[in-house]
């Protein structure tokens, strides 16, 4: 680590005033770059929850014709949620909100699905 960013950090813990006009920096930041920011975050999670790069998970998409890949529709990828296994980590494709939150709300299995298809019938 370099001397300078060993110094900031130290600082930042032991210097409540530094501390708050960094947090301040931060947020102003944050503000003034929202899309900058969303893009960072995004590209953190795919990279930590799916072990994957953002361009990677836009071939994937583009892959499957830029659908979900549950019930067909248009999705932009900025609308494209990434859809996994919570068991292997494996990724399924992407799905538009609706599918993906129904897909976990019926407990992300088989099972729920088919008791809401028996349910329907």
């Amino acid at each position: 680590m370099s001397e300078s960013k060993s110094y900031h950090q130290r600082r930042y813990r032991e210097d409540p005033e530094f501390r708050e006009n960094a947090k301040a920096r931060s947020r102003a930041w944050a503000k003034n770059n929202r899309e900058r920011k969303r893009k960072r975050e995004r590209a953190r999670l795919y990279a930590r929850r799916y072990g994957i790069t953002v361009s990677e998970g836009k071939a994937m998409w583009a892959e499957q014709g830029g659908l979900c890949r549950c019930c067909g529709t248009y999705l932009k990828w900025d609308d494209a949620q990434c859809d996994h296994c919570h068991d292997t980590g494996d990724i399924r494709g992407f799905l538009c909100g609706k599918c993906n939150r129904g897909i976990g709300l019926l407990g992300d299995n088989l099972e729920g699905v088919k008791r809401a298809m028996e349910y329907l019938a």
